[in-house]
């Protein structure tokens, strides 16, 4: 397959191991002049493969593992192909990279994270993520932020993901001339929208109820969830991030009648965000619970690319419209 084998070139471009060291974030912003690289690997909704064929896999062992393992993955990747395209027909006009890229340009420039930062944006080939962060360039740099957002529908069709993985890595070259990465620190930062359904639904039937949600819910949705999740960076690096972010996180959160994973940060009138402890990625996850029959989102604002390169570097970008948005620079109001 086309992914794989560009998985494998990404990797043995880069090289193991990757180290990534417990370094800790500096008092001020990671860098005055902040090199950042965001990379827009997606050109569409994409559909996680569940871990069934590694661990059956694991579990046989040799190559007879490996070819069931193999078997079992290309059947899930064959169902949920089939069964995620009504929904990618929803999104099909959907501009996702360029508001993506336009909310990061316009918040990234703060305070806490950097004043002035230096970004590039680049694409993958064949629109695959890379599994290591190598970033938009070989040449060497040290702190390098690099940032790969993904457009997800999970294997059971449970929930709609945005999310951005962001990677502090130091840049190096080899003899050979390719690039070496050392990993410094990693932060995720995910927002889900999990839809009402059947305890005992199989994956076809929750595939269609995304569906009956219409070709203007879905847009609206990851419009919301990029605006938030973008947010989730800027607060991050903030001074009350910063410090909240110190504390061990355990235990789940109510909400909406419904368990979350992590520790409740910040909430709105309907939507939650939790973190999830201090291991990798220091996470924040954003959940934001829907139904097919449910009340229509609230309207985001979210900045167009056009004007993403004018925002000033104090900005913090726009905010979705609900009563408690989170906050988006160091000025926010104290967590509840």
């Amino acid at each position: 397959m086309k992914t794989s084998m560009w998985m494998v070139a990404c990797m043995a471009a880069v090289g193991f191991p990757v180290h990534a060291a417990d370094a800790g974030l500096p008092p001020g912003p990671l860098a005055p002049a902040l090199q950042i690289e965001i990379v827009l690997a997606q050109q569409e909704l994409d559909y996680e493969i569940p871990a069934t064929g590694q661990a059956v896999s694991a579990g046989v062992g040799g190559l007879l593992g490996m070819w069931i393992g193999n078997s079992i993955d290309k059947s899930n990747v064959e169902k949920g192909e089939s069964r995620i395209g009504a929904i990618r027909d929803l999104l099909v006009d959907y501009p996702a990279n360029a508001r993506l890229e336009a909310e990061l340009r316009a918040k990234l420039p703060v305070a806490g994270l950097s004043p002035a930062p230096r970004i590039t944006v680049c694409t993958t080939p064949g629109g695959v993520i890379p599994m290591l962060p190598v970033g938009c360039s070989a040449e060497p740099a040290d702190g390098v932020l690099v940032i790969t957002p993904t457009l997800s529908m999970d294997s059971k069709f449970e929930n709609l993901t945005v999310r951005l993985d962001a990677q502090r890595i130091n840049r190096t070259l080899r003899s050979n001339g390719k690039p070496k990465v050392k990993l410094v620190d990693a932060f995720l930062y995910k927002y889900r929208f999990p839809i009402e359904h059947a305890p005992d639904n199989e994956p076809e039937q929750n595939a269609q109820l995304w569906t009956q949600l219409g070709d203007g819910a879905l847009p609206a949705m990851l419009d919301f969830g990029i605006v938030q999740v973008t947010d989730m960076v800027v607060y991050d690096f903030s001074s009350e991030g910063r410090a909240e972010r110190l504390i061990p996180k355990r235990g789940s959160t109510a909400f909406g009648g419904k368990s979350f994973d992590g520790q409740q940060v910040r909430v709105g009138d309907h939507w939650v965000w939790t973190r999830m402890g201090k291991s990798y990625g220091h996470a924040l996850h954003g959940y934001y619970p829907v139904s097919a029959t449910a009340r229509p989102m609230p309207a985001s604002t979210p900045v167009q690319a056009d004007a993403a390169t004018a925002a000033p570097a104090e900005s913090g970008g726009e905010q979705a419209p609900e009563p408690a948005s989170a906050p988006a620079a160091d000025t926010a109001g104290g967590t509840p």
